[in-house]
């Protein structure tokens, strides 16, 4: 006795033959066709048949529907696609698809280091249309950052570029998967990266001839980000007076002892920073003042009598111990002056000074008082004449 059966609604959806092996995704299995056994009303919906393969080999199959089913050749045609099978009932919704390559473009971004930035782009099929949705894959020079959903053909990615990384260009890659829809497919473009907008200044400390004068220059970015390294090189009106001097935390300090011989007046430092893999190069110029030294001076008090010629003597340094060398000492006793244009030379001015006759026994006062000059300040002593008998 043979068994009879009809199988009236066999669905075949979302399988897949063995990649590259052919194989139809159904071809009859272990049930025994003969004229009397019939399977009817049978869909194929979403499947991959293997390369140059059949999605269907089982000649006794009555087939309703055929929707978006791929296999390998590009080109079929009827017969490759059902073989010798009972030609289809029904077309509705009926459609032979085959697989469209996926076509991503990846737009370059130029940013600055701790940015928050989207790495943006789009993706198409080869006929032109929006892919829907789905997955990519985005990386940086070949590290992957993360993964984002495709909306509509859009693609984006946010991401913060950290602190650590360098001022130059990076790699984007954006990969999207293969599927039963779209071929695999990746692209690429730039990250540039930009180094920070530098800010220098520099702070002086007081100046004065023969002594040393600290300047210390403050390296940040302009997102007030210290440099952690370059080096630092500083002119004095325009002549280079240090060496490399290197960045830490943000600071570089130089000490220059300003030459005996220098005026007081105005003159110009100029830093220049060499920048680095994160800050950009940059230099200031300001000015600076030289000041005037303290005047230290001495005038000996005087003994002497009414009528007798005296040496009114006095000595002249600068606040560094040096001999003052120019300028000029007036005398004035009690007030009235005496000697005028008395010449500093080699730390020392003195005067002669005869003690006129109306003057009387008694104790005055000298007062000396010198004129400062380029380098030092003027300055004023008061000693005593004492007028015996």
């Amino acid at each position: 006795m043979v068994l009879l059966f009809q199988i009236t609604l066999l669905i075949f959806k979302e399988n897949t033959a063995k990649e590259g092996e052919g194989g139809a995704i159904y071809n009859g299995g272990s049930i025994d066709y003969s004229s009397e056994n019939i399977i009817e009303k049978c869909d194929f919906i979403n499947n991959i048949a293997g390369r140059g393969s059949a999605i269907c080999s089982e000649k006794n199959l009555t087939i309703r529907n055929i929707e978006n089913n791929y296999w390998g050749s590009t080109n079929p045609n009827w017969s490759k696609l059902l073989y010798n099978t009972i030609k289809p009932i029904s077309y509705y919704k009926t459609s032979i698809a085959k697989k469209l390559d996926s076509i991503i473009q990846v737009n370059p971004i130029t940013c600055n280091l701790k940015e928050k930035i989207t790495l943006t782009g789009t993706i198409k099929d080869s006929d032109g249309k929006n892919i829907p949705h789905g997955k990519v894959a985005f990386k940086l020079n070949g590290k992957t950052l993360g993964y984002s959903n495709i909306t509509n053909g859009i693609i984006k990615y946010q991401y913060t570029i950290p602190a650590t990384y360098s001022a130059k260009n990076y790699t984007i890659t954006v990969t999207y998967g293969e599927n039963t829809k779209y071929f695999s497919s990746n692209n690429k473009n730039t990250l540039t990266i930009k180094p920070y907008k530098t800010t220098l200044t520099i702070k002086t400390t007081p100046s004065f001839p023969g002594r040393t004068t600290i300047f210390t220059a403050h390296i940040k970015s302009n997102t007030n980000l210290n440099a952690t390294s370059g080096n630092v090189i500083f002119k004095i009106n325009g002549k280079t007076v240090s060496k490399k001097i290197k960045v830490i935390n943000g600071i570089a300090t130089f000490q220059y002892n300003i030459p005996n011989t220098w005026s007081s007046k105005n003159y110009t430092v100029t830093a220049t920073y060499s920048g680095n893999y994160q800050f950009e190069t940059t230099k200031i110029t300001k000015n600076f003042s030289v000041s005037k030294l303290a005047t230290k001076l001495v005038t000996n008090s005087i003994v002497a009598k009414i009528g007798q010629t005296i040496n009114i003597q006095t000595t002249l340094n600068d606040v560094n111990g040096n001999k003052i060398n120019t300028g000029t000492v007036t005398y004035k006793i009690n007030n009235k002056t005496i000697l005028t244009h008395v010449k500093v030379i080699n730390g020392t001015a003195t005067g002669k000074y005869t003690i006129p006759k109306t003057f009387t026994i008694k104790n005055y006062q000298i007062t000396t008082i010198y004129s400062g000059n380029n380098q030092c300040r003027n300055n004023t002593f008061n000693s005593t004449l004492k007028i015996t008998s």
